[in-house]
């Protein structure tokens, strides 16, 4: 919802501002506009995003987009998820739903944490999660709060969230009804294809598959040219047809966008958290630039 200004208030003892973080910011949110809303409570005290907040007041906007969060409601319920992570006896896949709904309050309640597992340090994203609720206590990250208060260890709780967030709602089903264990429960996650976790979760299953070989590398398919190359040997006067051509192209407009899913892997978590607006930008810019040679494709049909 859009809040004006004017209207949100500043607690004292935020850590100061930084001049050079607001300016990259006010460059970023004039060019693409503003990606994430300011964080700000039902009484319209800001709770994260005061950089955010400060170069919209700087480019002279009146109103800005909030997220307004009940901190009472979402301490209840962080509350009774630790309760339910104790107590209840919960199959793993169901303790990875609660740990990352616990991961995601966690952080809204203290944004400070969002870019790390450890050390309780912000290094994130200034236009995405601000840590600008820095108080002179260090907050613990979200894997120590919970290892202390859950007693389950910073590995199985990142593990067991991947493997929540990861496999498919049907091949959850699939894990629950046939009792796949944990171990190859993780290994389907790390399969990015839907299609293909979903079969490889069914012929686990069904025993045609061991757990051993479970594989999350993609089949990479045979192009036109692979098979150009096959029979080159027996029609010497082979010709690329429109429809042979369209197929190519459409096979490798494919296998670029399921290439982006690979950025879903954990390993890629910090480097997005930590990354600056002009450095998002660069990465918003080389995606314009392959938009941009759509064109390309009339001039190689005029050219030939």
């Amino acid at each position: 919802m859009k809040i004006k200004i004017e209207d949100i208030r500043i607690n004292d003892g935020r850590r100061k501002i930084d001049e050079k973080t607001v300016n990259e910011l006010m460059g970023s949110i004039e060019c693409y506009g503003l990606i994430n809303p300011v964080t700000v409570d039902k009484n319209m005290v800001l709770i994260a995003g005061n950089h955010r907040l400060q170069a919209c007041k700087r480019l002279g906007w009146e109103e800005i987009e909030c997220t307004v969060m009940d901190l009472d409601k979402m301490k209840a319920e962080l509350a009774e998820i630790d309760e339910n992570l104790i107590r209840k006896e919960l199959d793993f896949i169901e303790q990875g739903e609660q740990l990352a709904r616990r991961k995601e309050i966690y952080e809204a309640l203290h944004p400070e944490t969002k870019a790390t597992y450890a050390g309780g340090t912000f290094r994130g994203n200034q236009h995405n999660e601000v840590a600008d609720t820095v108080s002179a206590t260090k907050i613990k990250s979200f894997s120590e709060d919970t290892a202390e208060k859950t007693g389950i260890s910073p590995r199985h709780v990142r593990r067991r969230i991947q493997v929540s967030r990861d496999l498919q709602p049907e091949v959850k089903e699939i894990v629950r009804e046939n009792k796949i264990g944990v171990k190859s429960a993780e290994k389907l996650a790390r399969i990015k294809d839907p299609d293909v976790q979903k079969t490889t979760a069914q012929k686990l299953a069904a025993g045609e598959i061991k757990s051993s070989e479970i594989t999350a590398k993609p089949v990479k398919p045979k192009t036109t040219r692979d098979i150009v190359a096959e029979i080159k040997d027996t029609e010497k006067d082979f010709t690329c047809t429109p429809d042979m051509l369209i197929s190519e192209y459409g096979a490798t407009a494919t296998s670029f966008a399921k290439s982006l899913d690979m950025y879903q892997d954990p390993y890629y978590s910090h480097a997005f958290s930590s990354m600056t607006d002009a450095q998002f930008g660069k990465m918003q810019t080389i995606s314009a630039a392959l938009i941009a040679s759509i064109p390309r494709l009339e001039s190689l049909r005029e050219r030939n």
